[in-house]
């Protein structure tokens, strides 16, 4: 049918690459007509998961949010003859010689633009995502929450915006082995009940109120109870460091770092419960992951989360810390709201599939050859 690009130079991350990763595998799954050109690093290629032979990688080592990768990957994209360019995230080359797909997560760099590393960061992301909008065929959107957020921002566009919801990873059905687990937890050193959260160290991902819930749930009852980060290192927050000292809770915050699926599923099932009490998400996978593992979840109820994760969480105001913290100490306590919200998120997980994702993004390409 067509030659499609596909940047993947972001599967390494935790997000974006969950994305990529379950999009390429299901597009070879279903597809064996487009011929896909994937662009990416030569150590992303030991990531890619078993595709096609209609699949073709092509180095560019290009930074992201260079001027290097627009030049780099439009010329690639001329010489190749692309018929069609997908970008996963907000960015495509300016230069680009073919029609293009954008996916715009979200927009939390316009609406936290204090969290951003320059001044120069909001400008350059305010102008992409006003030229995905304004030239690419299609723009998708995780959520109907994100959806609404760039047409608020970005008047105008509302026909060009397609929602198209994220899955979930097919590894987080699984049920673990007892081997497996014990693996984990002699890794991890995990030998105590523990809440568990999956992120980075950003701010809006709200971390400092969740360790401030935590110390006011042990400083109550949960004397044994450990919280587990997974995804993020303390020593590179020197704010996070400052923060679990003056609550005393050295001993008692364990930061994992980067874990693979395999091991974050696991994760998920030793854990008692797990905390999402982020200001913003586009989507927010980590809750819908929990869920498929049977273990209860607390999130915050503002963006994207009360859409994604319906009647399946407790749902608290990620600001007020009596409040997480109080939500925390229900899901440990109360055990028929336990047994119903695992119940309710065995079922919300189904509405999330790969599968229908990728069907959706074949037929956006599909339209867009006929046109």
């Amino acid at each position: 049918m067509g030659k499609i690009g596909i940047d993947i130079r972001k599967i390494r991350d935790y997000g974006i690459g969950t994305y990529i990763e379950n999009l390429i595998s299901q597009f070879s799954r279903l597809n064996s007509e487009n011929q896909y050109i994937l662009f990416c690093r030569p150590q992303d290629l030991e990531r890619l998961p078993p595709l096609g032979e209609n699949f073709h990688p092509v180095v560019d080592e290009s930074a992201n949010y260079s001027l290097r990768e627009h030049l780099s990957l439009s010329r690639k994209a001329k010489r190749l003859s692309l018929d069609l360019y997908f970008s996963p995230h907000y960015v495509f080359p300016l230069l680009i010689p073919c029609r293009a797909i954008v996916t715009i997560h979200d927009v939390i760099h316009l609406l936290f633009p204090e969290n951003l590393p320059r001044k120069g960061a909001y400008y350059y992301a305010r102008f992409m995502i006003g030229r995905a909008l304004a030239k690419a065929e299609k723009v998708v959107a995780v959520s109907h929450h994100s959806r609404a957020d760039i047409q608020r921002l970005f008047p105008g566009y509302a026909s060009r915006i397609e929602v198209i919801h994220n899955g979930i990873d097919p590894r987080f059905f699984r049920q673990p082995s007892e081997n497996e687990l014990l693996r984990v937890k002699r890794k991890f050193q995990i030998d105590y009940p523990c809440i568990l959260f999956v992120g980075n160290l950003k701010p809006h991902k709200n971390l400092t109120n969740l360790l401030k819930a935590f110390a006011l749930l042990r400083g109550r009852r949960e004397r044994g109870l450990k919280l587990v980060v997974a995804g993020a290192e303390r020593d590179k927050s020197p704010h996070m460091r400052e923060t679990i000292d003056r609550l005393s809770l050295g001993a008692e915050v364990r930061f994992l770092g980067y874990v693979n699926k395999e091991e974050l599923c696991c994760l998920y099932h030793l854990a008692e419960l797990f905390a999402f009490p982020s200001f913003y998400e586009g989507f927010g996978l980590p809750p819908l992951e929990a869920m498929a593992c049977g273990t209860p979840v607390i999130a915050s109820n503002l963006s994207s989360l009360p859409e994604v994760l319906g009647d399946a969480a407790v749902m608290v105001n990620p600001h007020q810390v009596e409040e997480i913290a109080e939500g925390m100490r229900q899901l440990i306590e109360n055990i028929p709201l336990r047994e119903e919200l695992i119940r309710r998120g065995a079922q919300q997980v189904k509405k999330y599939s790969w599968e229908e994702a990728a069907r959706r993004y074949l037929s956006l390409f599909a339209q867009i050859f006929t046109r």
